[in-house]
């Protein structure tokens, strides 16, 4: 974003799909060079290093230190972005320093809402059989996710004019989850694992989240055309 230029949601969202492409190029690397280079063990932390070091040199080799996927702070240490891919595959670095405090967010009601229903749609999924879980269910599970971790995503961007509108593609984002979860629950009306009560609290609860980040939507808009932060 060039000085004193502000992006509406269209200019965020067209930013947002083209990381999300250079993203899926990323994992397919980081993929490729895991199948044929599988990491040692966490506890043999020399040769965790060494692997950790020929994972960087390639990475740099592909281009991605330039792309910003790759890069360090202030005192040379690798920064989160590549140590979340990695766990993303099942590989936990080895930490020297026990987890940090989690700061308090004050975040939107929609997202406490929308966090509330990820929790009881996995609670009831888990409790499911494995021969009963469709394919149908699994992507139902995958959208209402979604829902909450697209809106903690615009929210962590900020309110400020200058961020508002990716803020804004975020909830956006979040309420495509939302419509696609409740494509999902009425193709799942009457398959093995649901009922009719079941059925009715989980589209109303949905409904109510779904709406809830409409009315987001309008209100994160009038903020931006009103230059509210």
């Amino acid at each position: 974003m060039a000085p004193d230029e502000i992006w509406d949601e269209h200019r965020w969202e067209a930013f947002l799909h083209e990381h999300d492409r250079q993203l899926d190029r990323f994992m397919n690397d980081l993929y490729n060079f895991m199948r044929l280079q599988p990491p040692p063990s966490e506890r043999n932390r020399p040769a965790y290093r060494l692997w950790q070091d020929s994972l960087h040199a390639f990475l740099r080799a592909k281009g991605w230190k330039h792309l910003g996927f790759l890069s360090t702070d202030a005192e040379g240490e690798q920064t989160d972005r590549l140590d979340d891919a990695l766990s993303s595959l099942g590989v936990m670095p080895p930490s020297d320093e026990a987890l940090d405090e989690v700061e308090e967010i004050h975040e939107p009601l929609v997202y406490r809402n929308a966090l509330m229903l990820g929790s009881d749609v996995l609670s009831w999924a888990n409790s499911l059989p494995g021969c009963v879980k469709d394919s149908t269910l699994v992507q139902f599970c995958s959208n209402i996710m979604e829902i909450a971790s697209n809106v903690a995503k615009g929210h962590d961007m900020g309110y400020e004019q200058e961020m508002i509108g990716g803020n804004i593609a975020c909830v956006k984002r979040a309420l495509n989850a939302a419509n696609a979860s409740l494509d999902g629950l009425r193709e799942m009306k009457f398959a093995p694992y649901m009922n009719a009560q079941l059925y009715a609290r989980l589209y109303e609860q949905t409904y109510e989240v779904r709406n809830g980040l409409a009315l987001y939507i309008l209100d994160l808009r009038d903020r931006f055309n009103l230059g509210v932060d």
